[in-house]
């Protein structure tokens, strides 16, 4: 069964990443990549998809209020991480997977617990953003839906999923494409498949 955890991403104390012939992956400490990077990528995504948001769709936002909004985006924040778990080789449903939310970080999070195909991994990384900003935003378009809540569900999410881009094309561009991958905490690991 899927567990729920408040504090840091979990950290597997047996996981000797010597034993298993595992590669850390070449990332920056966790607070470059959340301050100088993830948090200009949030800025960037949210004025980009803000602009494609009030040019290519008349987007009208006449009935939000900040509880309106708060409730969208606690539904968001469940369905992102939900996604994540979704993608992962248990589907989230074993032990291996933690959902989990560390309030000195305010960072929600979806951890797997093992080891999975390189693909697998950068799939799981990415859904979020596809699923609920981009095709949001192409079905916006296509149907010109001027909903305020659409809007806001796609600018949360791509703000939401920065670090998980980055996250993406770190492991994209940092391990070969047979690799297993693995997360420790806050540290990725890989190591070619047998």
């Amino acid at each position: 069964m899927v567990r729920l955890r408040i504090g840091s991403i979990p950290v597997n104390e047996n996981f000797d990443p010597l034993a298993g012939n595992w590669t850390p992956c070449k990332e920056p400490k966790p607070w470059v990549s959340t301050w100088l990077i993830a948090v200009p990528l949030s800025l960037l995504l949210a004025v980009s998809f803000a602009v494609m948001l009030f040019r290519l769709t008349p987007i009208d936002l006449q009935g939000l209020t900040f509880y309106k909004l708060l409730l969208l985006y606690t539904g968001l924040v469940i369905t992102h991480e939900a996604i994540h778990a979704i993608m992962q080789p248990d589907r989230g449903t074993s032990a291996l997977t933690t959902l989990g939310f560390w309030p000195s970080h305010l960072v929600f999070y979806a951890h797997y617990d093992g080891e999975r195909s390189r693909a697998n991994f950068l799939f799981g990384l990415v859904s979020p953003f596809l699923l609920l900003s981009v095709v949001p935003m192409l079905l916006a378009i296509a149907f010109q839906t001027n909903a305020w809540w659409v809007g806001a569900l796609i600018l949360g999410n791509a703000v939401a999923s920065s670090v998980d881009l980055f996250g993406f094309f770190a492991v994209l561009l940092g391990t070969p494409k047979n690799s297993q991958v693995i997360n420790n905490g806050w540290y990725t690991y890989w190591r070619l498949r047998s």
